[in-house]
């Protein structure tokens, strides 16, 4: 009579490879175990010069011998969890039989798989596929490196706010954005960075540089009542008349243009008075 097993093959096979995984990683990065693994089993951070620099994430999967499409399908929830991730998340598939562990970048297939998501096919499992040369290796793992840093590059740009590239002293220019959403969030962000400087040189009554970076404002996007009356009120801080009636005036021929909204009667009737205590000066 055989002996009930207290661990099946496959528990078994499961943390023969978060072993093997894990290994690997922490020959270039620190590793910490997530305690409730909801798609994801390891939090890393990349180390540079015994420094942890670069965090990203690790699903760990396992097979007795990896099958000859190289890949697995995975839950449309679990990909849609990754991409919400604010760092690169890769699974890390591990081949018993060859000792070898395959990774892949979900970044780096970020629309294509957005889009299969979105797709009312009935679906609930995506297939992820896996290259033969991109091997998490015992000792050098320069490849992941680079796809790393290109991937923590590309979540910044997806989240509207792109960084320079490298790190010399000399860097190269951000990426550009790849979509119309990612160009959006960009000029929203570069807005709230440039008013964040606008509201700084005011708290320190430095108005040329305020006008300064509300100019670079308004050129940026031309589309914001606010960005001129910013402008207006700075000019008539400065004494300067008729360039603060000129700003007042444009943001009111932008308000103007937007009725539906329920405030702007009362908006206009502000820049107006702005405007008319101008003239009494």
């Amino acid at each position: 009579m055989h002996e009930n097993q207290l661990l099946s093959k496959n528990a078994q096979l499961g943390d023969i490879g978060e072993t093997e995984i894990k290994s690997r990683l922490q020959r270039f990065s620190t590793v910490t175990k997530m305690e409730t693994d909801v798609g994801i089993d390891f939090y890393c951070e990349l180390c540079i010069n015994n420094i942890p620099v670069t965090p990203f994430y690790v699903q760990a999967k396992s097979s007795q011998h990896f099958n000859s499409k190289h890949g697995r399908p995975i839950n449309k929830t679990t990909i849609s969890y990754w991409l919400l991730k604010s760092h690169p998340v890769y699974i890390i598939f591990y081949d018993k039989s060859n000792d070898i562990c395959y990774w892949k970048s979900i970044e780096e297939d970020r629309y294509r798989l957005m889009e299969n998501i979105s797709m009312n096919d009935g679906k609930k499992t995506i297939y992820i596929k896996f290259s033969n040369s991109n091997i998490l290796q015992k000792n050098n793992n320069n490849e992941f490196k680079d796809q790393l840093g290109k991937d923590s590059n590309n979540i910044c740009l997806f989240r509207g706010s792109p960084r320079f590239i490298g790190n010399e002293y000399v860097k190269q220019p951000p990426p550009t954005p790849r979509t119309n959403y990612e160009y959006i969030k960009i000029k929203e962000n570069a807005r709230a960075a440039l008013y964040s400087l606008i509201i700084h040189h005011m708290k320190k009554y430095e108005y040329d540089d305020a006008i300064k970076y509300s100019e670079a404002v308004a050129l940026f996007d031309n589309s914001h009542y606010n960005h001129f009356a910013w402008l207006g009120y700075l000019y008539k801080e400065r004494s300067m008349g008729e360039y603060a009636r000129l700003n007042f005036k444009k943001a009111i021929d932008i308000c103007n243009k937007d009725k539906k909204w329920k405030s702007i009667n009362k908006i206009i009737e502000r820049l107006e008075s702005e405007i008319n205590d101008l003239q009494e000066k």
